[in-house]
């Protein structure tokens, strides 16, 4: 059986510019002689830290099984379960080969729209292999192609 997974480690880029940010800030408050300027920098501080926190607790790691979708959140130990036949659209976006990304839209426990952002599962050339695996595991997924005039898209209506 083949086994597909992805992440949303592109946050880590996100947290680079925190950390430009958070510095900058520091060095602001250290290095100047203003209340007014020292407050700003550390109540940016404060902002960065906060934001950043958020940042982390937002990565996780995707895994296909047979019978779910686990997703594991990387900097504290929980685990979500997502039913195949929960999962309402597949929303892939492709920016660059190197830079796709989907979108898994469903609906959690309680009957809420949620949406799973995450690195393109698989290549732009395999995609179709993985939608046929999607397809196998609930016939009623819709398949988003963005943008519009998107090579794959055209791929995907010659298909059906």
């Amino acid at each position: 059986m083949q086994q597909y997974s992805s992440n949303n480690y592109f946050l880590f880029d996100k947290i680079l510019y925190i950390f430009v940010l958070l510095i900058a800030s520091c060095l602001a408050a250290y290095y100047s002689n203003n209340t007014f300027a020292i407050v700003g920098a550390l109540t940016t501080i404060l902002i960065c830290l906060i934001a950043l926190w958020k940042l982390l607790e937002s990565i996780k790691r995707v895994m296909f099984d047979a019978n779910d979708i686990t997703v594991t959140y990387v900097f504290y130990s929980k685990q979500v379960y997502i039913q195949y036949s929960s999962i309402k659209e597949v929303l892939h976006i492709f920016y660059y080969p190197v830079f796709s990304r989907n979108t898994i839209i469903y609906n959690d426990i309680d009957g809420k729209t949620k949406k799973l952002k995450l690195r393109a599962v698989v290549p732009n050339g395999e995609y179709f292999t993985f939608i046929n695996w999607l397809f196998s595991k609930n016939k009623h997924i819709d398949f988003t192609f963005l943008p519009s005039d998107s090579k794959l898209k055209q791929e995907y209506a010659e298909m059906q």
